[in-house]
């Protein structure tokens, strides 16, 4: 299961390499950031038969705040399409500094440690990627959709076949939004009290039909509340050890949260499926599922930043057997992990 790892940079991308068991880490080539950057890594992708990929991110990014005007995302982006491969990030903090006093201590003169120096940061940030994943064996798997497209039906299926733990990040807002708890009150400073129940806890519903019909105030809502959901599923994840932990979140793409997961689900359904499914499960109106739908919808143009789609229009005994190929895809990784 080799890896690659990518040092990204505006001018120049550095690469190193890994062995099919994890225990030696090379140095590669740096190579040009021009329009012919795809393709040159397809074909190192295909010669060297790379498993997946390893990017370095900012600590901002990794400290759950996000700037999504990061260049590097846009890169990502364009790589995620281009190359059908998963894609793992981790902290490129101080990378460059000890890449430079490696080269530093091997007595290497300056001008070919400049030129070195973006492959040698490429080698830390493998390092780094293998040291957590030796220490937590944990495999993230990132499910996220619309509404009613199944995406706890989907996390149930696997664990009860794969074992695991579930997260998911609207039971961890219902929680966050619970009275005197962390975000109530930011909620209700921003929303008013006119959102609240007789027993002053949030009506979910109201909450929901100011949201959902005004982009501008779902946009506050999200600002109050994703980084407080984010720092609560890192935390999370970070408990546990040894487990598949399978996060379920809408637009994780949208959000670019692409360093939560090592895999990443999409589930799907047709809108007629989706209002049926909600009407029922919620009590609720047509015209409202289609509210939030809107606003939870991944556009096509972002389907493809995903590892897998699972379509669930026809229920299990449609996707049955694509789930059990993706959760051996997905064992195999565990047991690789769980024998280092």
């Amino acid at each position: 299961m080799k890896l690659l790892g990518i040092d990204w940079g505006k001018n120049r991308v550095g690469i190193a390499l890994s062995d099919k068991k994890w225990n030696i880490v090379t140095p590669y080539k740096v190579i040009v950031n021009d329009d012919k950057i795809f393709n040159k890594l397809k074909n190192i992708i295909d010669e060297y038969e790379i498993s997946r990929l390893v990017m370095g991110l900012p600590l901002s990014i990794y400290e759950n705040k996000i700037d999504k005007n990061w260049p590097g995302f846009n890169f990502f982006e364009k790589l995620k399409r281009k190359i059908n491969k998963p894609i793992s990030w981790i902290d490129e903090k101080f990378s460059s500094d000890i890449a430079f006093n490696r080269l530093s201590d091997s007595g290497m003169k300056y001008s070919r440690k400049r030129k070195k120096i973006d492959k040698a940061s490429a080698c830390i940030i493998l390092e780094r990627f293998i040291d957590k994943k030796q220490n937590s064996q944990n495999v993230i798997i990132g499910i996220s959709g619309n509404i009613g497209t199944g995406k706890t039906f989907i996390a149930k299926k696997f664990r009860k076949k794969y074992g695991g733990k579930i997260i998911s990040t609207d039971e961890i807002s219902r929680n966050l939004t619970k009275k005197n708890n962390k975000g109530y009150k930011n909620v209700v400073k921003e929303f008013g009290e006119k959102i609240l129940n007789t027993n002053k806890e949030i009506n979910r519903k109201k909450l929901g039909k100011i949201v959902f019909n005004n982009k501008k105030k779902l946009h506050r809502l999200n600002k109050i509340l994703h980084p407080l959901i984010v720092e609560k599923a890192v935390s999370k994840i970070e408990n546990y050890k040894n487990e598949i932990v399978y996060l379920e979140i809408p637009l994780l793409i949208e959000n670019k949260l692409y360093y939560l997961y090592d895999y990443s689900f999409l589930t799907k359904a047709s809108k007629d499926v989706i209002i049926s499914r909600v009407r029922n499960r919620d009590q609720v109106k047509s015209e409202y599922v289609k509210k939030v739908m809107k606003r939870q919808n991944t556009s096509r143009d972002k389907e493809n930043m995903f590892d897998y789609i699972i379509d669930t229009d026809n229920g299990w005994s449609g996707i049955r057997d694509k789930v059990y190929h993706i959760g051996n895809q997905i064992i195999n990784f565990k047991n690789f992990l769980n024998r280092r």
